[in-house]
């Protein structure tokens, strides 16, 4: 990921209410110009209030 599109995505603003149902953890690495995302663990949350 660039600079760029880290911007981008931290700057979007959601309207509505919204719920997960899955949660990622991921690690970040510079690489020159680049930021590498690794997928560490990836999660189905279950459970909570139907």
């Amino acid at each position: 990921m660039t600079e760029g599109e880290i911007k981008e995505l931290l700057s979007l603003k959601l309207s509505q209410e919204f719920e997960l149902d899955t949660m990622s953890v991921y690690s970040l690495e510079h690489s020159n110009e680049n930021l590498i995302v690794n997928l560490l663990h990836r999660v189905k949350l279950t459970g909570g209030n139907q």
